[in-house]
């Protein structure tokens, strides 16, 4: 059995917005909607555990009763730190389920062919993480001056979601994780500290996390480009 776990608890700080930023539109609705609706539809996936902001109840409501989710089995309050949502995302899971999949709920656009992969080398591997190679050059600074040679980016990848876990294992780390009081920004980080092996896949491009405006304009374009469109509809940037 296959939950994913899709974590819409953050904030929309960045976004300099004055909501939870997966509630912000894209092409009409809301950027949670594409993210459910991408587990809702793919036939491996068994149920979806949402977990959301508190405070969020009432657009939360809104969003699942606009769509079909039957997927969506439970709704659960996120913590103060990802890792304490994810706890509580994987304590609401079916009690049969064996494999998880956990995603940031502002990557709407994880196709159904990113999820298959993923389930793939998480069911062959026990831990899996799609990434992208970085294409920018990497230093190290503080307070704007650098602080060395710059990294190479040839051993550098970006990490997105879904990643995926084989459950029973990932709960035996968790429990080692809460023992020892350590705490991680990101799955993978964590099998690799408890010196689990995680498959690196390739991801992809329209699987961005939205963090600044000027990423809704990307999605808007692989989201058009997706449907047969030319390119983003809005000003995107300021002249």
């Amino acid at each position: 059995m296959v939950s994913a776990i899709v974590l819409a608890a953050g904030s929309g700080q960045r976004m300099g917005a004055d909501l939870n930023k997966v509630y912000l539109e894209l092409a009409g609705r809301p950027l949670l909607v594409y993210a459910l609706e991408a587990f809702q539809e793919h036939p491996l996936v068994d149920e979806v555990i949402l977990v959301y902001r508190l405070g969020d109840e009432e657009l939360l409501t809104r969003v699942l009763a606009a769509g079909s989710f039957s997927k969506v089995r439970k709704k659960v309050p996120g913590g103060d730190q990802r890792m304490d949502s994810v706890v509580r995302g994987l304590n609401a899971a079916d009690p049969l389920s064996q494999w998880v999949l956990i995603h940031d709920a502002a990557r709407p656009l994880v196709s159904q062919t990113l999820i298959s992969r993923c389930l793939e080398a998480t069911m062959r591997y026990g831990a899996a993480c799609p990434v992208l190679p970085v294409k920018d050059t990497i230093s190290r600074s503080c307070e704007q001056e650098m602080l060395g040679e710059s990294l190479d980016r040839s051993t550098l990848r970006a990490m997105q979601t879904p990643q995926g876990f084989h459950r029973p294992t990932y709960e035996a780390i968790l429990e080692k994780t809460r023992l020892e009081r350590r705490v991680f920004t990101d799955d993978s980080s964590l099998f690799h500290w408890a010196g689990r092996p995680v498959k690196l896949f390739e991801g992809a491009s329209e699987t961005l996390k939205v963090t600044t405006p000027e990423d809704l304009c990307l999605c808007e374009f692989f989201l058009l480009q997706r449907q047969g469109g030319k390119g983003p509809q809005r000003a995107c940037f300021a002249p």
